[in-house]
């Protein structure tokens, strides 16, 4: 297990295949199909190597658990595609809501800024990182 500077935990395809039970040539296998990617880390040629997050951990026990109940490969693919799809819109969905929500509250207290969220780290970092008290 590596730790990275984010205090992110991450894992080498070997010690996924030690922790998942899962073969490295099949870790590979849905690497390269785009099945189930390490999300911290994509191999980027000879030599370089995939790093998995403990998020990648879960997939992995799940996908475990539907093999189990002797789900093919192509019908996992499937499932893991449309749950990613579903997840895509609900975010979308809920994003916009907030965003609509801040937009009203702010007019209603009449904090009428445009909201632009590349600005806020901006201003967050040249305030050594400490958000503004109103």
């Amino acid at each position: 297990m590596i730790i990275h500077d984010t205090q992110e935990s991450v894992y080498t395809t070997t010690e996924v295949a030690e922790i998942t039970g899962f073969s490295l040539r099949q870790l590979d296998y849905w690497a390269r199909e785009r099945m189930i990617m390490p999300s911290f880390q994509q191999a980027h040629g000879s030599g370089s190597r995939r790093l998995y997050t403990v998020e990648d951990l879960v997939q992995l026990n799940i996908v475990r658990q539907l093999k189990k109940h002797n789900w093919s490969t192509q019908k996992i693919h499937k499932a893991i595609e449309t749950l990613k799809d579903i997840g895509q819109q609900v975010m979308s969905f809920v994003l916009e809501t907030l965003l609509e929500e801040i937009k009203s509250t702010t007019s209603a207290l009449g904090i009428d800024k445009p909201i632009d969220a590349d600005d806020a780290p901006v201003e967050v970092a040249q305030m050594g990182g400490r958000e503004p008290c109103y």
